[in-house]
């Protein structure tokens, strides 16, 4: 498989392997995926997965595109909820935890803060 910097890329490339699709039809929906790096515009990120999109309803069934977007949505999996658990098992202060959720950028998109009121 071929490496993809920008992460939603990976995820889709590697959901894509998971579901068993040919790799002649994921180098197609992949097409130009290698050229989004984390620095791309979030304007162009989100112009090349549209278009994957495209190219995955033109070439997979209902059911599997179903698949693979659903596998794609960690939110779905319950990948955040068992991130949080092993965060909140391995570390004691809420400081600790807070950076530790914000270095598995791919779950929490590196957004945790603490507020003023110390929650």
């Amino acid at each position: 498989m071929k490496n993809y910097e920008y992460h939603h890329i990976g995820e889709l490339a590697t959901q894509l392997e998971n579901a068993g699709i040919t790799q002649e039809t994921i180098d197609k929906i992949m097409e130009g995926g290698e050229n989004i790096l984390r620095k791309t515009s979030p304007a162009k990120q989100a112009d090349w997965m549209r278009e994957a999109m495209l190219r995955m309803d033109k070439l997979l069934d209902f059911k599997t595109r179903k698949a693979v977007r659903e596998n794609c949505a960690c939110r779905l999996t319950g990948r955040p909820l068992k991130t949080s658990q092993a965060i909140a098992k391995k570390y004691k202060s809420l400081e600790d935890r807070i950076k530790a959720a914000n270095e598995s950028f791919s779950v929490f998109g590196g957004c945790v803060k603490m507020q003023e009121n110390g929650k």
